[in-house]
């Protein structure tokens, strides 16, 4: 974990795939904010999640397809994130290594 601003805090996971000889890094970075509501005045926090995967070593899984995936599991608002890396896991180790079934 890493605090990068007062508005910004990044989360780093590296997920360790022994059955592929495998090591991904998922990250989400957290943004918050107070948005003032025009013409009430009313004021609110906005969040905003990121999404990054990257394969640190072993099978070239596509690094986008793995962030779609969770950006769609966390939703925008960062909710879900453990359940979202324990089911990236569990597919990538599914999938297997590239090339054998």
């Amino acid at each position: 974990m890493a605090i990068l601003s007062d508005e910004r805090l990044a989360i780093c996971i590296d997920v360790l795939l022994p059955k592929v000889e495998t090591k991904v890094r998922v990250s989400f970075e957290i943004s918050a904010g107070v948005v003032v509501a025009a013409g009430t005045g009313s004021m609110e926090v906005k969040t905003e999640v990121a999404v990054a995967g990257k394969v640190l070593y072993g099978e070239g899984y596509n690094e986008k397809n793995m962030e779609g995936f969770l950006a769609r599991r966390v939703g925008g608002v960062g909710q879900g994130w453990v359940e979202g890396v324990r089911e990236l896991r569990g597919k990538l180790v599914a999938t297997g290594r590239k090339g054998k079934a």
